[in-house]
């Protein structure tokens, strides 16, 4: 066990600059690729929709309301788990609940058959909610590792209000804010009206915000 664990350690690290090797230095996150990252602020909005065949599904538009990406829970499968894609149905990265976990524990897969490993995001649940995210670098975990971060430091932590209605990304370790959400609840719709900031992935961050509203759904007893 201990020799298991000491591998995990040599295996997984965590980015420092939260940047794929090779991308743009300007940019600040870019995991996904540099499609995802402008250079200029940005501002989407995510809307989730109940559907009967799974749950919830989310729309996410840009400012002139065009659709950049859609997310949906995947059908008959016992995992919580959700798939986040370009309009025209290329596969960006998959989303699962952890079953068996203290804490709601969420991983972040792509790649090949989605077995990279590329986040993990653990909540803590309180007066305000806050989740802590460990972005992993190459190689990547597979789906089959253990969830092992008492070694690593997180990178970005995810914080609400009291309330709910504003969540904020950032920097674990500088405080700078990379997205800023602000929430409202409508008549048929939950939806999220979203800052990013330049040089952030809007596509990471998206990932983020799903796991974020599937965990705080799940705890309302909504989803």
């Amino acid at each position: 066990y201990n020799e298991y664990k000491s591998y995990l350690r040599t295996k997984v690290t965590m980015t420092s600059n939260l940047r794929q090797s090779g991308s743009d230095p300007g940019n600040r996150i870019c995991i996904f690729g540099e499609q995802h990252c402008k250079r200029t602020q940005q501002t989407i909005s995510i809307q989730a929709y109940p559907c009967k065949c799974s749950g919830l599904a989310y729309f996410i538009r840009d400012e002139s309301e065009n659709e950049i990406m859609q997310g949906y829970r995947q059908c008959n499968t016992w995992r919580m788990k959700h798939i986040l894609q370009t309009p025209d149905g290329q596969d960006i990265c998959v989303l699962k609940r952890k079953i068996w976990s203290f804490r709601h524990t969420f991983h972040m897969y792509s790649g090949s058959d989605f077995q990279e490993r590329r986040a993990t995001m653990r909540f803590r649940f309180s007066c305000r909610p806050k989740a802590y995210i460990y972005v992993y670098d190459r190689p990547f975990l597979r789906q089959d590792d253990d969830t092992v971060t008492r070694h690593l430091k997180h990178s970005l932590v995810i914080r609400s209000t009291i309330i709910g209605l504003e969540i904020k990304i950032f920097d674990a370790e500088t405080g700078e804010v990379y997205a800023t959400m602000k929430k409202s609840i409508g008549c048929c719709a939950q939806s999220y009206t979203v800052t990013v900031e330049p040089g952030c992935d809007v596509a990471f961050l998206t990932g983020l915000i799903l796991m974020w509203d599937v965990s705080i759904q799940e705890q309302q007893g909504a989803a």
